[in-house]
């Protein structure tokens, strides 16, 4: 991309799309549930511990 000419290179750059209010507040209603929904399956206590950790470790899988 640097080898381009000057006159061309505005038009190859790409703006970053903009996320209206509703959007934004479609997002934050479906975080709150999902937060909502974790919170009612574990205990504080819990959370706290995987926060310490880094994150909540991986599930246990079947079979492996």
């Amino acid at each position: 991309m640097t080898n381009l000419p000057c006159k061309f290179y505005p038009l190859v750059m790409a703006k970053k799309p903009k996320i209206t209010p509703a959007v934004q507040d479609y997002i934050q209603e479906v975080a709150s549930l999902g937060g909502k929904a974790r919170a009612a399956k574990y205990d504080k206590a819990t959370l706290s511990k995987w926060g310490k950790k880094g994150g909540r470790p991986p599930k246990e899988r079947k079979g492996a």
